[in-house]
């Protein structure tokens, strides 16, 4: 191997780990000022799927797993195992956890007081206090939850403003 090539190999190597330690550190005090989502700006898919159960906190809606109807705060979106989920909008990664019903799930602050969480994650790429841009990997697709097992396997998407939900279809293309 040239010492050009390894040079420019070990200069992308650098950069990846440069780029990867500040995708890893918290929003500094700037760039947490300079989160702002509005409703008229909007929200990209997280992943390209049908939607299996809508948002509905007017009326309950069936969950074929459960066997009884609830209101859902999200939508569940039909996805295939392993398929990466992408974040619908710049913003703030606040919790990383699972849970029975989610399963692994991701919260994140886009600012405004709107928050994002993303839920049935088999692999998290992203820490606590990392800055997101729209499109950036939040992580994969796992298989259900039993909560979901009927419905097969899905990506929960669910969106907040001053902590009551939002529909996210309704801002989403």
């Amino acid at each position: 191997m040239s010492s050009a090539v390894a040079s420019a190999d070990q200069a992308a190597a650098n950069q990846a780990a440069a780029d990867q330690d500040a995708a890893d550190q918290p929003v500094s005090a700037t760039q947490a000022a300079t989160l702002h989502f509005q409703e008229k700006t909007g929200l990209e898919w997280p992943i390209v799927g049908n939607v299996l159960i809508n948002y509905s906190m007017d009326k309950p809606v069936y969950f074929a797993t459960l066997e009884q109807y609830k209101y859902n705060p999200a939508i569940v979106i039909q996805a295939t195992e392993g398929a990466k989920i992408q974040a619908a909008a710049d913003g703030q990664v606040t919790e990383v956890g699972s849970s029975s019903a989610l399963g692994n799930y991701v919260c994140c602050d886009l600012g405004d007081g709107y928050e994002l969480t993303y839920g049935q994650l088999k692999q998290i790429d992203v820490k606590k206090g990392a800055y997101l841009h729209a499109g950036d990997v939040i992580g994969q697709v796992a298989a259900p939850s039993k909560y979901y097992s009927t419905e097969g396997t899905n990506a929960y998407f669910a969106m907040t403003k001053d902590g009551e939900p939002v529909n996210p279809l309704t801002l989403l293309p």
